[in-house]
């Protein structure tokens, strides 16, 4: 399958399941301009962040003239397994394809929590409060959703100035014990995911279902699919009712007030919601195999 060809049915996709969102799908799928090649990796897809040390050890095992490195580089890959290349495109291949451009719709360019070393993490917790280490505004792309802490972050110049005094192994030790912040961080992480990859079924499902809601289509994932984390987070939805998680999702600034730490989950779910949240915490379902491609991430949408 070309991967053009891809693109073009996915896009179409992704512009229904926009538009029903109540966003403008033409211009949402028209800003997706990330390069895409099928490749060597360990799950169905991945997309790599620009300018990321990841996407560089990747561009470096690959055969690219330099002019194209530093293209890519600059925007981000989307890279799709190479064992969907030679077989006819469906649902998984679609699916995946879909939850990369959600991804890589989501990268945006900032200055604030920057890692200059990649051992220290650039906020803490400490005193039962999260707080940032590094005054750094160096520019660069991340996703919000998934790489940037969310939460009341105490930014103040004395602290900061704390900080700076202290040994960059001092800061590593620290960096290294602070288990609540990379706790978060995960938490994160599975909570993204796990809404990414939902909306990722749900776009391939209202292309081929038209006459279904996306609620309604929420509710048969929910019945269908295998994945604890997928289930979670399919019943937190079904519980409010509403398709807000989806919207900030798509354009997580604008449900934050352009505040790049204001943690809107955590303000959206209620008490009864807390064993769906722990259910997804727990769940090892999008936890891969560093080895093997983990064949639970394709038997887990055999559904669809």
């Amino acid at each position: 399958m070309i991967l053009d060809d891809i693109k073009k049915v996915s896009n179409d996709m992704v512009k229904n399941f926009v538009e029903e969102l109540g966003y403008d799908g033409e211009y949402y799928v028209t800003t997706s301009k990330c390069p895409m090649i099928f490749g060597n990796i360990l799950v169905p897809g991945k997309f790599y962040t620009a300018g990321s040390k990841e996407l560089q050890h990747f561009l470096s095992r690959i055969n690219l003239d330099e002019k194209r490195k530093e293209y890519v580089n600059s925007e981000g890959l989307i890279v799709v397994n190479k064992i969907y290349k030679e077989k006819p495109a469906d649902a998984d291949l679609y699916t995946t394809f879909i939850h990369e451009q959600f991804h890589s719709n989501r990268m945006l360019l900032i200055n604030k929590q920057y890692n200059e070393n990649e051992d220290i993490n650039s906020v803490f917790y400490s005193n039962g409060h999260f707080e940032q280490n590094s005054n750094s505004s160096h520019p660069y792309y991340a996703d919000a959703s998934q790489d940037i802490l969310k939460g009341s972050i105490d930014d103040s110049k004395q602290l900061i100035d704390k900080y700076d005094e202290m040994s960059d192994e001092k800061k590593e030790d620290i960096s290294f014990e602070n288990e609540v912040v990379e706790g978060k961080m995960n938490e994160q992480f599975r909570i993204d995911e796990a809404l990414v990859e939902t909306m990722s079924i749900a776009a391939y499902m209202k292309f081929k279902q038209p006459n279904l809601s996306i609620m309604d289509i929420v509710k048969n994932i929910n019945a269908k699919y295998d994945g604890e984390d997928i289930h979670a987070i399919t019943n937190i939805i079904i519980r409010h009712n509403d398709l807000e998680l989806f919207k900030w999702m798509l354009d997580p600034l604008s449900y934050q007030l352009d505040d790049i730490n204001y943690d809107y989950f955590e303000h959206y779910i209620t008490s009864e919601d807390m064993q769906d949240l722990k259910d997804l915490k727990d769940s090892d379902e999008i936890v891969f195999d560093d080895d093997s491609i983990d064949e639970e991430i394709l038997n887990s949408r055999k559904h669809y």
